[in-house]
């Protein structure tokens, strides 16, 4: 943007050196009249304040050449042409000032025509439109020049901006090529005389004033996108060809409300009946377009849709990844409207809470004036992460504005019947789709058939009757079918086949288990332990270490940092597709993933959120497994060598634009599965065992640090200093890039490698947030879905930290000197207030545990937390306490303070005071 900035300076200077000379000449005309006063005389008062804009304008863009510490020739010259240019303004102005002070006699403002024949010194004036006019040669005659030096540099940064402009899949370009156009038609007349420089300063200014507006809307629609902003969309099945056509014919309501509706119109349907196959279809097919054309008129139609998804990342099932979701798709088709929903925003804007995001939706639905109408489908209601009723309510707020309408789909759960059951703006799914079912399994047994399709018509029509609606259900057992079709079985032993398979999907589920081949049975019990422990779906990758796990247990640890090609990951995934097709018999499947990073874009997902479900819930499952796990599997290790060596096969470059989401995505993982180890070890009724998997677990810490430092050569920090710091209303955590790896492990609950590694020098040498606050303020920024628990202090990190010499009263330099535990009330207090419902007694003893901690070490139970003195330590609490928690420690410190009453009453007595 550099070389745009230096244009635009010597556009500022062509306006200003413009306005300089018409001035004067508009001047002398007025002066030469005996007309006198006439319409198009300047006013003083106008005169002063154009010029005064000018020369601020022509003074703010000097700065930001400077600021760059620009050194070209061409710009240096511009420099010193505007450096003129702001001395004959000074003296422009003190003129006008001057004639200004001289016509305060009138009352009012006299034209400059009039003021101008009273100066005397009518040399300083001719000497002025001399040097204005020297000015303007100087910059005219190298103008034209200077562009077409730029020429390649401008056109460079303009196709950077498109660029980005295609990766957000924005229009926030769109005048800049119209201005691009004329400047590069400019810059190519030979006919010197011909370039209108007036009307091409105002171009240059244009560019610059434009490219600077498109890039801050880039930077700002950045901010709402996220990475896995289209993995669920992206990842859901296209329809089967001819399917779900009946939901436009003429007679269906869902029709009737595309073109004259308004609402909610709520697609129920059970697990696994296509709903988002369904919604998919609908929000990509050209009858939902020309339906809702119909509703929108004259208005500009807008569709946008959400894909919640369960089983994803945090972001993917939040109201926050909705409003996200939803915003980011207007605004990137309409970046004009920016300021209208989010006002003048600046950088502070680019952090969004829920507050904003509620903020920014409200705007965006009491704007009819422009002339949009908006059409959203929200896909999975039910694989919502937070209370349904809340987000009920936000839906029920789009559609408050009359030019908004939301499609909705869920499962048929009490909340959502509840509250669109009443409606005959709803359809449910498994009632309509038995002619689709039915024409999807002919169709497959078709293609197998060749001609004797009418054999096996009886099959078809029993899977479509059996189905009952369940797509996946069908899907599932056409497969298995046409598996034996392609054996070339016979109709008899096609008969046989379906009539071992069970209804409905858990019941098959178990089946499609129990006919994996022995021989792979082990593998399986890894695989799919591994998918179900996991938080995230994991990369291909991953499961390939499983399998290098099982030959050598230390493989993360011996492994190098080297990052893995596309060329090598491509067999690595053909493979791995076989291999899981044959452990896992379609229950895991391949997906794309969202990352642009080649070790993280194909991904091992369930086939379905039922298929998830059912491993969770289903002990008899895991009663099948106890049989064939491997003896040596221990799948919370295996994942935390998974992640060390998921690390280790990363770019060291940061260009890819998910580096740091993919990368906080595997330490947090990993730390994840370390505190649980540490936890399982605490509890575990084997120490020798639990003595060997901590053993293990420290070396791969050790080795992660060592990794990601390697990994993160080129930064200048440490790397824990890479991740965003939490923006939490209320709640401020500054880091200054202090952060280091043993805080990380600190703010992760692993107190025995802590134990291990922490002593009471090292508390002391801390710098900036000293180990406390980490422990009792562990909030972090991560890309994962993490359980509450991990946000909350770690009992034995707290007790362990005490115990070597931390302080709750030490002041906090880059806090404005507040202690931890001042820091520590005012976090419980925030929280307590944004929560809706109370901590479970555990985590509510486990806080209770750690107030007591830190008031038997010093804390002053009595401090206020608020500048006023009105916030006490039990109302902080109140939010985070049990009612139970309370009372004991009301109770605790009545205690406390009877025992230290007695203690200075036998002081007193001793010394002899009354």
């Amino acid at each position: 943007m550099a070389e745009l900035a230096a244009l635009g300076l010597a556009g500022n200077i062509l306006q200003f050196v413009d306005f300089g000379i018409k001035l004067f000449q508009e001047a002398r005309v007025l002066y030469r009249s005996s007309e006198g006063v006439t319409p198009a005389e300047l006013e003083l008062e106008t005169t002063t304040r154009v010029l005064r804009q000018y020369a601020q304008d022509l003074e703010t863009s000097q700065r930001g050449i400077n600021a760059n510490h620009a050194s070209d020739s061409i710009t240096l010259r511009n420099s010193a042409i505007a450096k003129e240019c702001n001395g004959l303004a000074d003296e422009l102005l003190q003129l006008l000032e001057s004639l200004r002070i001289k016509d305060t006699e009138n009352r009012k403002w006299s034209s400059f025509k009039h003021a101008l024949s009273r100066v005397a010194k009518r040399s300083k004036i001719e000497n002025m439109e001399r040097r204005l006019n020297r000015l303007r040669d100087a910059l005219n005659s190298s103008l034209i020049s200077d562009l077409k030096h730029h020429q390649p540099i401008i056109l460079k940064t303009l196709r950077t901006l498109r660029e980005q402009n295609m990766l957000l899949e924005a229009k926030t370009t769109g005048k800049l090529e119209d201005i691009e156009a004329e400047l590069l038609r400019q810059a190519d007349d030979d006919q010197r005389g011909a370039v209108d420089f007036a009307g091409l300063g105002l171009s240059l200014l244009a560019l610059r004033e434009e490219a600077k507006k498109a890039e801050k809307q880039q930077v700002f629609l950045q901010s709402l996108k996220f990475g896995e902003i289209k993995a669920r969309h992206n990842t859901v099945k296209e329809s089967y060809p001819s399917t779900f056509e009946w939901i436009f014919q003429d007679d269906s309501n869902f029709n009737n409300w595309l073109r004259k509706g308004k609402g909610i119109y709520w697609i129920e349907g059970k697990a696994g009946s296509g709903k988002s196959v369904l919604m998919k279809f609908l929000v990509h097919h050209d009858k939902t377009t020309n339906g809702l054309r119909t509703w929108a008129g004259t208005h500009k139609l807008f569709i946008g849709s959400h894909f919640f998804w369960n089983i994803g990342t945090k972001v993917q099932k939040s109201e926050e990844g909705l409003l996200r979701t939803l915003l980011y798709q207007v605004l990137k088709e309409c970046p004009d409207l920016i300021e209208e929903i989010c006002g003048p925003y600046t950088d502070a804007d680019f952090e969004w809470d829920p507050h904003k995001l509620h903020k920014a939706f409200e705007k965006l639905s009491k704007i009819p004036p422009l002339g949009y109408r908006f059409c959203f489908f929200i896909d999975g209601l039910d694989e919502y992460s937070g209370d349904h009723m809340d987000l009920i309510h936000t839906a029920e707020r789009m559609v408050s504005s009359s030019f908004i309408k939301v499609c909705a789909s869920s499962r048929p759960w009490n909340v959502f019947t509840e509250a669109f059951g009443r409606s005959e703006q709803k359809l449910k799914l498994e009632e309509l789709t038995q002619t689709d079912i039915r024409n999807y399994v002919h169709q497959r047994f078709a293609k197998e058939t060749r001609g004797s399709e009418n054999l096996y018509k009886s099959i078809a029509e029993e899977v479509t009757r059996r189905a009952q609606g369940v797509w996946l259900w069908v899907h599932l057992v056409v497969t298995s079918l046409v598996r034996g079709l392609i054996n070339a079985d016979n109709f008899s032993e096609l008969r046989k086949t379906l009539d071992s398979l069970p209804d409905g999907l858990e019941n098959y589920f178990r089946h499609i288990i129990q006919h994996i081949e022995p021989k792979y049975r082990q593998d399986s019990v890894r695989y799919f332990k591994t998918a179900i422990v996991a938080v995230q779906p994991l990369p291909v990758l991953a499961f390939k270490f499983l399998d290098e796990e099982s030959m050598d247990s230390d493989y993360a640890l011996k492994a190098q940092v080297n990052t893995y090609t596309e060329v090598e990951l491509v067999p690595i995934r053909d493979s791995m597709k076989k291999r899981l097709n044959a452990r896992c018999r379609d229950l895991l499947e391949i997906t794309a993933g969202s990352s642009d990073l080649p070790l993280s874009e194909s991904r091992v997902d369930f086939l379905h959120r039922t298929v998830k479900e059912f491993f969770s819930k289903t002990d008899s499952t895991f009663e099948t497994f106890g049989e064939w796990k491997p003896a040596d599997f221990d799948v919370q290790l295996s994942l935390c060598r998974a992640m060390l060596a998921l690390i280790k096969g990363m770019p060291g470059e940061q260009k890819f634009g998910n580096w740091r989401t993919t990368l906080f995505s595997f330490v947090d993982e990993l730390l994840y599965h370390a505190r649980t180890i540490e936890t399982e070890c605490i509890h575990g009724p084997d120490p020798l065992d639990d003595k060997f998997r901590h053993e293990q677990e420290f070396k791969l810490l050790d080795d992660l640090d060592q990794a990601v430092t390697r990994l993160t050569n080129t930064a200048k920090v440490h790397w824990t200093n890479l991740r965003d710091v939490p923006d939490v209303r209320g709640d401020g955590f500054m880091e200054y890039k202090q952060m280091t790896f043993l805080a990380l492990i600190v703010q992760a609950g692993l107190s025995l490698y802590a134990a291990r590694k922490i002593n009471s020098k090292v508390v002391q040498s801390k710098s900036g947030r000293p180990f406390l606050d980490y422990a009792l303020r562990p909030n972090m920024v991560t890309p994962l879905d993490l359980p509450d628990a991990i946000a909350r202090p770690d009992v034995r990190m707290v007790d362990l930290l005490l115990r070597i010499g931390a302080g709750p009263n030490w002041r906090i330099y880059s806090y404005e000197n507040k202690t931890p535990w001042l820091l520590f009330l005012r976090h419980c207090h925030q929280r307590g207030n944004q929560r809706s419902s109370s901590l479970s007694k555990e985590d509510s003893k486990d806080m209770y545990l750690v107030v007591k901690m830190l008031v038997d070490n010093g804390a002053d139970p009595d401090v206020r937390l608020d500048d006023e003195g009105t916030v006490e330590m039990e109302e902080a609490l109140r939010g985070i306490l049990s009612h139970t928690e309370l009372i004991s420690l009301r109770e605790f410190l009545a205690e406390r303070r009877r025992n230290n009453s007695g203690l200075v009453n036998w002081a007193k007595s001793l010394f002899g005071y009354a």
